[in-house]
């Protein structure tokens, strides 16, 4: 499967927790990571050596440079068909742009991602964390979260 993980910022800096998509996405296949925002080149450098990151998409645009989730909706909405699974962490940025990203390509997010079983499951929690679900994924392009916590 063909992964691509969301470098976002945090308040216009790199957010180490983004490792954690990396490195939960690497478990669902082929990762290729976008980097994007104010810090994109610095985000770019640091994800090229990170291991089974198989390729960097860097954006220069001026108007992907703020962490504003509306263009970079569409942007992501432009690479949905190269891709199996869009991933992003769990976070304030990731929680708005993955559900717009996911719309505009008629799909129904699966947020909080705990767990990954294998390439067609993974586990979230429902009921508050009382309960653990585990989600088949089977219409790409499979829009996900991860909870940083738990990669």
């Amino acid at each position: 499967m063909k992964v691509l993980v969301i470098a976002g910022d945090r308040l216009g800096r790199y957010d180490p927790l983004k490792a954690k998509g990396g490195k939960a996405g690497t478990q669902l296949g082929e990762v290729t990571v976008l980097a994007t925002g104010s810090q994109s080149r610095e985000k770019a450098r640091l994800a090229a050596p990170i291991p089974d990151v198989h390729s960097v998409i860097q954006t220069t645009h001026p108007a992907l440079q703020h962490p504003g989730v509306e263009n970079l909706a569409l942007l992501i909405t432009s690479l949905a068909d190269s891709f199996d699974i869009i991933l992003a962490v769990q976070s304030t940025f990731g929680n708005d742009l993955i559900p717009r990203a996911a719309a505009l390509c008629n799909r129904s997010p699966i947020t909080g991602i705990s767990a990954i079983t294998d390439n067609n499951h993974v586990v979230r929690p429902i009921h508050a964390g009382a309960i653990l679900s585990t989600v088949s994924l089977t219409q790409t392009p499979i829009f996900l979260t991860i909870r940083p916590t738990s990669f």
